[in-house]
């Protein structure tokens, strides 16, 4: 009886798939200056760009690898003054137990001295537009802050903001502080953020400012129930 042979079975090929790759959303980090360079560039989308004007190239130093971009101090100042009470009370909503202000043009070339325990609102020479992915956390450079000045602004810039940075600044030294329009008095380090669905630009009593403002004191709603216990 002849044995036949069995044929080997012939291995189907099976073409292996490619696979997809998941798209990963970027993660909140702070910004390098390859991105700042990127959020600049007058080719980023609107939504995506950072808009400083003016721009001066060296606010940042590339070659450092630097991560913030320096601010310049503006013209316009803002000076508390008191009044003949002993105490302000913002919360009364009586102006007349809240401070009042005078306000400064120091053209640029002159001089603005802050003396020793007193506090001046200023704002940045520069004007700024972020996009909705972006805020910055607002620093004074430390030159400054080593010889007593100290920016004690809100230190955040949220998304979606625009117009100048108001700054708060007081002299905690001894000596009166020389300050002149123009001067790169602090710093910007710009966090990348995930923004909400269907997020409109932030508005408030200082958004679109161009001068320095005390602005009036708005209890929210759990304050004024707070303060009434």
């Amino acid at each position: 009886m002849a044995l036949t042979k069995k044929e080997p079975r012939k291995k189907e090929s099976r073409k292996k798939e490619p696979r997809k790759r998941e798209s990963r959303k970027k993660e909140p980090h702070t910004l390098n200056w390859p991105d700042l360079k990127q959020r600049l560039d007058p080719r980023t989308p609107w939504e995506k760009r950072l808009i400083i004007e003016p721009f001066f190239t060296s606010s940042i130093n590339d070659t450092a690898g630097s991560i913030s971009i320096d601010f310049h101090l503006g013209n316009r100042f803002t000076l508390p003054r008191s009044r003949r009470s002993a105490q302000h009370d913002p919360l009364t909503g009586n102006p007349r137990q809240d401070v009042v202000a005078r306000e400064l043009f120091i053209p640029m070339g002159q001089d603005f001295t802050l003396n020793p325990g007193q506090i001046v609102l200023a704002t940045t020479f520069e004007w700024f537009r972020f996009p909705f992915d972006l805020m910055a956390f607002v620093i004074g450079r430390s030159i400054w802050g080593r010889r007593g000045l100290s920016i004690v602004t809100a230190s955040a810039v949220h998304p979606g903001s625009s117009g100048t940075i108001t700054l708060e600044m007081s002299n905690l030294g001894e000596v009166g502080l020389h300050l002149k329009p123009g001067a790169a008095i602090g710093q910007l380090f710009f966090n990348m953020v995930e923004p909400a669905e269907g997020m409109k630009a932030r508005r408030s009593t200082f958004s679109g400012a161009h001068r320095p403002i005390l602005g009036k004191y708005s209890p929210t709603t759990v304050e004024k129930f707070l303060l009434k216990l």
